[in-house]
């Protein structure tokens, strides 16, 4: 009778460890998985083997890194456009500048003839006036 009870103890102790392990395993593994990825490591995945609440974490877990390399790919490549049209944008208010810059240097010069041509007017009234006052 002690031998059964012993053997019964004995029993349940190695299938509760069993059953332990088979609960333990999954979960320290995706914890290891986690903190891997957590690190940079984005190309792991967890093993999701079985079809219990821990299968379908693991999945589920799969599914977010998956899901997280999309998202980071996507931003990446908005990154590289927004670098492009930064870079076209540069260049267009670079071309304009110049441009802008050609056009006030010929508004200064047609601004100097102008002027130059107002004085010499100017000059030439103030002569005639002379010339016309010392006629009379």
């Amino acid at each position: 009778m002690i031998l059964i009870i012993l053997f019964s103890v004995l029993s349940i102790i190695i299938v509760s460890i069993l059953i332990s392990r088979s609960i333990t395993e999954p979960i320290v593994r995706l914890t290891d998985v986690a903190g891997r990825i957590s690190e940079g490591d984005l190309k792991l995945k967890v093993g999701a083997a079985s079809k219990d609440e821990i299968g379908i974490l693991a999945q589920s877990f799969n599914k977010m890194v998956e899901n997280l390399k999309r998202n980071i790919t996507e931003h990446k490549q908005a990154e590289d456009e927004i670098r492009k049209l930064n870079e076209e944008l540069e260049q267009r208010v670079a071309e304009w500048t110049s441009e802008l810059g050609e056009k006030v240097a010929e508004l200064v010069r047609m601004n100097d003839l102008f002027v130059g041509r107002e004085f010499r007017i100017k000059e030439l009234r103030d002569r005639v006036n002379e010339l016309e006052e010392s006629k009379d």
